[in-house]
Order: structure tokens, then sequence, then C-alpha cells
């Protein structure tokens, strides 16, 4: 093999290898994006999985949230009021948070419809509608907009809704 034969070989085998670290660390992105993704997703769930827990272990607050499916607020206090509307604001930063999740790409459509799935449940509470739309930010409005959107697509209209349609 003369120099200029060795030149190309050299040559030929740097390609290959610069191919295959292409193909490596295309690989290496797509898993780095899988897990931002999915911790993504964790960090936003993990506040409604943190208000369900704390529900369940606290018989006030199931008390308050009782009172709020049934829509029976008036007997609140004026204590027990300041926690509904906190515990009604924890769950809506929950929600925004996902929802600027998903509209930044970094959680997948399936994860962003599960946790509206679970918010309709929520918007079925009047009380709950009512405070979440107090909200003032952009994003609280997109997210409502967003929620309430899929839940006419899908034929799940909030019990107030359909009470008055």
């Amino acid at each position: 093999m003369d120099l200029t034969q060795l030149a190309n070989l050299g040559e030929f085998i740097g390609g290959v290898a610069v191919l295959v670290t292409l193909v490596y660390l295309a690989r290496q992105v797509r898993q780095g994006t899988r897990a931002a993704q999915q911790a993504a997703y964790n960090s936003d769930s993990r506040q409604l999985q943190d208000l369900g827990v704390a529900v369940a272990q606290n018989k006030s607050f199931a008390r308050i949230f009782r009172l709020m499916i049934e829509g029976e607020t008036s007997t609140l206090d004026a204590d027990e009021t300041t926690q509904l509307y906190a515990m009604v604001n924890a769950a809506m930063y929950s929600y925004e948070a996902t929802f600027q999740s998903y509209r930044d790409g970094l959680i997948r459509r399936e994860q962003w419809e599960g946790s509206v799935d679970d918010s309709l449940f929520f918007l079925s509470c009047p009380t709950f509608l009512d405070i979440a739309r107090g909200r003032r930010s952009d994003l609280a409005n997109a997210t409502l907009a967003a929620i309430e959107d899929r839940a006419r697509r899908h034929g799940m209209l909030p019990r107030h809704e359909e009470s008055t349609a």
C-alpha cells in the first residue's frame, strides 16, 4: 500500500468513526430528552399527589374538600375558606405547570390528557371552577380553556355546565 492509499483508508475510517459517534450521540440525546420529559411530568404531578395526601391525612382538609364537591362551602368559616382557596390554588399551580410543560414539549400529549382527565373531577365542582377562574394570569386562563375544551370535545362537561345546558 502506498501513502495515498493509506491516507484514503485513514480518511474512510475517520468518516466511519464520525458516523458511529453521531449515531451514539443521537441516541444519548433521545434518552436524555425522555428522561427530562419524565422528570418534568413527575415534578408537576407530585404537587397534586402531595395535595391528595394532605386531604387524605387531615380530617379538616377532607371536610373542606368534601364540602367543595358537595357545593356546601357556605358553611365554612373564614379560616376554612382560606384553606379551600389555598387548596384550589395549589391544584391550579400543578395543572398550570403541567400545561406549560405540555406546551413547551416537555411532556407528551398522553401525559397532559391524563392530567386533564383528573382535572375534570375538580372542574365538576362549581366552587373549584369559580376560584380557579379568579386567577388572573394568562397561563391560568389558557390552562382552564384547554381543560374545558377537552371536556367539551369528549362530552365530559362539568356538572354545573350540564345542568344549565
